[in-house]
This record gives structure tokens, sequence and C-alpha cells, in this order.
């Protein structure tokens, strides 16, 4: 029988490490892991933190990776960028760390969590993309030590860091570009009416990639800008949108998640009911939760617990087993992903030198992962597809996997 222990370790620095450590003969294949499970972003990271924990203790009842256990030795990141810096700086130093792992996007904190985030040089983030993983992921590259993200959606992150860093989410603007091409041929939109943040790079960058799309579909497109504020109201918005000449067929928010459910609620609530459209969806019950009517919305996420696959199902079983409730989020499948694809990477190397393992992530093709088959054409940003959850009938139901590149 394997034994399991959690061992919780106060290191110099005041860093505090989680380690699973599973017994074995051979010295264990430590992967360094650092997530925020604690300050505002915890409720983000915990399910990552409990995926990548889930898969290393399967990997290790399976007879673990060349013959030895996996450790993964966890760093909190306490949202705060420099403190994941310091933690990142720690885990990389360590002769026995193979590779760094975890880190989501910090764009889904709400307001005052966002201002909370500084960098390392004081400045505020301004929240266009994965600052997060840039930060943690130039560590990484300076030491020469394999980083995988498994929740930054910035598409151009690998090409900013180098060719340590690799993704394991697709980019958010394949997202935009997934729910454009469904709402084309599965729900026969051709005028579309996007409302976008002006105040967010990461949801303009959406509308973007979105407009682009559809435009190249041949589609009509209007649109309007927003400012959040303490309160986001959208009257103006809907007013000039019924009086335009054109009426759309579907509708696109792009926005912070956090504000997805409250700008929904208000155009249903003015009587606007076509389909509205959302992409890069960490999980679709939470604009759910952020806004009460659900009729005809359609989500690009990165994977969703109401796949029937049968690897899906064992998973969302396995999980709520261990935590007494179902997956939080796409975040614990993307967390469990990328702990599989670090392990799997090993094993083709035949080999825990970094330069090894790096080029064995670089090569890594058809990985079946729980959120898609995950192929790194260019060596670093996974082509996988995208699912489309859609709620039609009430219910959040899988109805289309898209694949961009």
């Amino acid at each position: 029988m394997l034994l399991v222990s959690l061992l919780i370790l106060v290191l110099a620095g005041a860093v505090t490490w989680g380690v699973v450590a599973l017994g074995g003969p051979s010295p264990p294949i430590s992967i360094g892991v650092i997530y925020n499970t604690s300050g505002g972003l915890k409720w983000l990271d915990d399910p990552g933190l409990n995926g990548v924990l889930l898969a290393a203790e399967q990997i290790n009842d399976e007879g673990g990776v060349l013959g030895r256990q996996i450790e993964v030795v966890a760093g909190d990141g306490t949202t705060d960028v420099v403190k994941m810096t310091d933690v990142a700086a720690q885990l990389t130093a360590r002769d026995d760390i193979v590779a760094l792992a975890g880190i989501n996007e910090p764009l889904h904190a709400v307001a005052p969590v966002r201002a909370t985030i500084k960098r390392a040089d004081g400045g505020f983030l301004t929240f266009s993309h994965s600052e997060t993983a840039l930060a943690v992921g130039e560590v990484a590259q300076a030491a020469g030590v394999p980083f995988v993200t498994a929740g930054s959606t910035r598409g151009s992150l690998p090409e900013v860091v180098g060719d340590e860093a690799f993704m394991v989410a697709a980019p958010h603007e394949d997202g935009a570009t997934a729910i454009a091409r469904y709402a084309w041929d599965d729900l026969g939109g051709r005028e579309a009416w996007v409302l976008v943040d002006e105040r967010s790079d990461y949801a303009k960058g959406l509308a973007a990639a979105f407009e682009e799309a559809w435009t190249g579909l041949g589609g009509g497109l209007t649109g309007d800008g927003y400012t959040p504020g303490a309160v986001i109201q959208i009257p103006d918005q809907i007013e000039r949108l019924e009086s335009q000449t054109t009426t759309p067929d579907v509708i696109f928010i792009a926005s912070m998640p956090n504000d997805g459910g409250y700008l929904l609620d208000q155009l249903r609530e003015a009587g606007v009911d076509q389909p509205v459209l959302f992409a890069d969806v960490v999980d679709p019950r939470y604009i759910e939760a952020m806004g009460g009517d659900m009729r005809d919305v359609h989500m690009a996420t990165h994977g969703s617990i109401e796949d029937p696959d049968d690897d899906m199902q064992a998973f969302v079983d396995a999980y709520s087993e261990e935590h007494g409730t179902a997956p939080e989020s796409a975040t614990a499948m993307l967390g469990y992903d990328t702990m599989r694809l670090i392990a799997e990477a090993i094993e083709r190397a035949g080999s825990t030198s970094h330069e090894a393992v790096t080029g064995s992530l670089a090569e890594t093709s058809d990985f079946a992962a729980l959120t898609g088959t995950l192929t790194y054409p260019d060596g670093h940003t996974p082509s996988k597809p995208i699912t489309i959850v859609a709620y039609e009938g009430g219910e959040p139901e899988v109805v289309a996997e898209i694949t961009i590149r």
C-alpha cells in the first residue's frame, strides 16, 4: 500500500510549501507547483491545485514515472505577484525540481482583488493579459526550468517568455473565434452586436478576435462599449441597440467574466431575446451565478463537467469522492491535465533533466487531455478543441467542440 502524507513545511523567507510525498525505493520526481491558495484568487486556484494533486496520486497508484513516485512541492502565491516570483525563484533554485507548473489567470478576479495585485516594481497590474504567468515564466526561463502554465490564455506567452514556457489552456482568442464559428454554423447568425468593456485590454482582445472571425465568415457587425464602475449599468447601450436599423441575430459580450451575468440580466430585462455569446469562460456556472436568466446562452469554455466523455466523468467521480463536491471549474481539469502532461513528457524523455523534459514537452502530439486532445504545432502553444456549452432548455449541455489551430 502507498502511504500518502501531507507535510506543511515553513522554510526561509516565510514561504509555505505543501509537499505530497509518496514512499518508494527511489528518490521521488519533484514537480514545483504555484497556485494562489490564499488571497483573492483562492477560489480560482484551489480547484487547480486539487486537480494537480489528484493526477499525481493517480500516476503514483499506476506505478509512477520512470519507476519513481511523483512529489508535488506546492507553494502559495498568496494572490501577490511579488510573492509568486519569490516562490518561483526558490523552487527553481532547488536541484530536485524537474519542472514548474500551475498559475491560472488573474483576469477573473473581482475588481477589488485586481487592484491589490502589484508588479515587483511597485506598479499596478494593467491586467491586459497573463501578468502572473509572465512573471513566473521569466523566473523559470532564467533558471532553465520547464514551466507549464495550467490556466494562462495569452497565446503569445511562450513567445514572450521563451522556450521553457508551455500552455495547457487554449488561447482566449481561440475561444472567441470558436464561439463565432459556432454562432455562424449552428445558430445561423449573420448579424452580430458586440458589447465590450472598454477598460479591459483582455475584453478588447476577445472582441477583436470575435470580430475578425465574424467578418471573415461574411457576417455583419455592429457594437457598443461600456465603462465599468462600482455598479455596471448599460441602459444607454441597450437603447442604442434597440434603435439601430440592423437587428442583430446574436449578441457577443466581451467582458471580465465576473461582469457577464450582470450584463446578461440587463439585456434580458430590457427584452433583448437574441442568443447571447461568451468566450474563455472558466465555468458556465459562474456566469449563471452572476445572472439569473440563462435563456439561449452559449459560451466557449476550456472544459465542462457536463461532457459525457468517459474519462471526464471518471475524473468528476474521483474529484467528487476526494473533495465532497464536483470540480468547481475548468481550472481543476486544467491542473489535472498539466500534471499528466508533464509526467508523460518525462516518461517519453526517459530523463528528468531540464533540457530533456523541455524537449519532450515541445514534441507533444495527440496528448489525451481531459480538456481535449493537445498538440504543440509550434512547440509551445496548444492546438486543442474549444468546448461549447449551451443553455437552451435551462440546463447546460456540451453542444460542440471546435479546434481553431
